[in-house]
């Protein structure tokens, strides 16, 4: 289930849509810092573990481009965007001026430094 479409929702219709979900079966969620639905999710995520739903957190597959989650791994992580955006308010898409370059080998060390340490199961670099 993408979670994109949930920035236009509250944070509690957003944990109620993916609690609501997890029952009719889905178990791969994909959520950004930039879907404000990373919260809702890992809120989500305790609720069904609390009532049974599922037996464990291994049942889910998490796709993330950035770890809010308050779990203590994700399936797969995601460089989703190879560049940076100056702060602030911006509107997509964004213009170039506020674009900003990363440094992906050093990104690309620290993902694969975290994957060591089982932070994240899989990691993935968008060509």
């Amino acid at each position: 289930m993408g979670t994109a479409v949930c920035r236009f929702a509250s944070s509690e219709t957003m944990r109620d849509a993916i609690l609501r979900a997890i029952q009719l079966g889905y178990r791969h969620f994909d959520t950004a810092a930039r879907y404000q639905s990373e919260e809702p999710l890992g809120e989500a995520i305790l609720v069904v573990l609390r009532a049974g739903f599922i037996n464990s957190r291994d049942e889910l597959f998490i796709t993330s481009k950035l770890c809010n989650l308050k779990l203590e791994y994700l399936d797969l992580y995601l460089v989703h965007w190879p560049v940076s955006v100056k702060l602030g308010k911006y509107k997509l898409p964004v213009a170039k001026e506020e674009l900003m370059l990363i440094n992906i080998a050093s990104v690309w060390k620290a993902m694969e430094e975290c994957q060591k340490l089982v932070l994240m199961r899989s990691i993935y670099r968008r060509q």
